[in-house]
């Protein structure tokens, strides 16, 4: 939902005009995106990325304040473990599934309630403005993704077949 996030990008600029949204990836809506956030007059401090090799996006995560997220609904939103993994927090509307077993919230991001836009914005002015709780919010979702690691992993499966789980 880029929409929702432009407007609430209106909302973050608003306060801090020195930051820049970068949108990564492709897609038919580009042209359309680009008029709304000129219509929000916020075009100067968003940037449309395009298609961005693996390894830059991991790169580009790395150094950002935050990443992102505005989905309607997800599954296991694999962009958010790449997020853990590089130490970047998160800010994501709670959807349906998913989204819990990888933002612990207030620990390594925030999950927003009920599509509200102001929260959202909120978080990320938080995340802007106090680099102490971001640089804890980014150690604690380093760490966090070890959860994920192959070897956790292939171990919470071996364990669910033999049946010696908790």
């Amino acid at each position: 939902d880029f929409h929702t996030l432009l407007r609430i990008w209106r909302t973050v600029h608003d306060k801090h005009p020195d930051y820049m949204l970068k949108i990564c990836g492709e897609g038919n809506l580009k042209d359309e995106l680009t008029e709304y956030a000129r219509r929000l007059d916020i075009d100067s401090s968003v940037t449309f990325a395009g298609a961005v090799p693996h390894d830059k996006l991991l790169s580009e995560m790395s150094r950002s304040v935050c990443y992102v997220m505005t989905s309607v609904t997800e599954g296991f939103p694999m962009v958010l473990l790449e997020a853990l993994y590089t130490g970047t927090p998160s800010v994501a509307f709670d959807v349906r599934v998913g989204l819990d077993s990888l933002i612990e919230d207030g620990k390594t991001g925030y999950i927003i309630k009920g599509r509200d836009e102001d929260a959202f914005s909120d978080r990320i002015c938080q995340l802007i403005e106090n680099p102490e709780l971001r640089d804890s919010m980014s150690k604690s979702s380093a760490e966090h993704a070890s959860d994920f690691s192959e070897e956790n992993i292939m171990k919470k499966w071996l364990e669910l077949i033999d049946g010696k789980t908790e």
